[in-house]
């Protein structure tokens, strides 16, 4: 436990002060989880990498859903994060997509030991 959490003063406040110590570390993990997912889409959407950016909005939502079923945070900010994203990936044109330079093969040398 933190050492800033009062101390309890019988067993039923003791262990309150455990289930919410479990219940603030899941959380944070979770909203940590769903921040990280959040990023990893906007950075996807700036870099204009569409496939990457549709992958990333995909993890981003299911994160967002399940942040939001447990009450992390509201489901209203969910749902108000995933609208703008997908208004971003929808918005995104075919031709901001960069597509890595591509090698040119050597031809075969027709007499290679020569």
């Amino acid at each position: 436990m933190t050492d800033n959490v009062a101390m309890a003063n019988s067993a039923q406040s003791e262990k309150r002060a455990r289930q919410a110590e479990k219940r603030r570390t899941r959380g944070q993990m979770l909203r940590t989880r769903f921040r990280t997912q959040v990023k990893r889409a906007r950075a996807a959407l700036a870099n204009g990498d569409a496939a990457a950016a549709k992958t990333a909005f995909a993890a981003m939502q299911e994160s967002a859903d399940k942040t939001a079923s447990k009450g992390i945070i509201h489901r209203n900010a969910a749902a108000r994060i995933k609208s703008r994203l997908s208004r971003q990936l929808k918005t995104m044109k075919p031709s901001e997509t960069k597509t890595p330079p591509t090698v040119a093969k050597e031809s075969p040398k027709e007499n290679p030991g020569e």
